[in-house]
């Protein structure tokens, strides 16, 4: 991933879907071509009432289409900064970012299990019950490969739930 510096982790990555990028540059072209239709009736309509009336829906339907286009484009990463101890989160459209900084929740451990449609998911649990899914693999051995480097690198325990009912911890070190 572009702009992650050295020193920090990929909590979750925020990737969207070919669908969502279609739909996205949908409603982008449909937003421009209500913006183009309103400053069309604006610079060749004098009369005050009828621009009012000529404007009103396209202008909704324009913000509607926009709110939409944002709705499935907006990317969202998170990120932990290991020396600065602090999560960022990274909102990105495109190549336009902006970062919001927090303090990072109390991590519990990394864990590794295999969901219903037979990916190893690895995810970072926080705070209890709350964990960000951080990625997933087709093979065992990359999904574990990736949670030890994880857990040695916030020096956290990683939990084995690979086999439904029979959770183990695994030594990192």
């Amino acid at each position: 991933m572009s702009n992650v510096h050295e020193n920090e982790l990929v909590v979750s990555e925020g990737k969207k879907s070919r669908f969502e990028n279609i739909l996205a540059g949908v409603f982008y072209t449909i937003f421009s071509l209500l913006v183009l239709s309103v400053l069309y009736n604006v610079l060749i309509d004098e009369s005050s009432w009828i621009f009012i009336q000529s404007i009103y829906a396209p202008l909704t339907a324009a913000l509607f289409c926009l709110a939409l286009a944002l709705n499935y484009s907006i990317a969202k990463t998170r990120l932990i900064d290991l020396k600065k101890n602090k999560l960022i989160s990274r909102y990105s459209i495109g190549p336009f970012m902006q970062d919001q900084l927090s303090e990072v929740p109390k991590l519990e451990y990394v864990a590794v299990f295999k969901n219903p449609e037979h990916f190893y998911e690895v995810n970072l649990w926080f705070n209890g019950n709350k964990h960000y899914r951080m990625d997933h693999f087709d093979k065992e051995t990359d999904a574990f490969s990736f949670a030890r480097n994880v857990a040695n690198k916030l020096n956290l325990r990683l939990l084995d739930a690979s086999v439904k009912g029979s959770h183990k911890w695994i030594e990192t070190a």
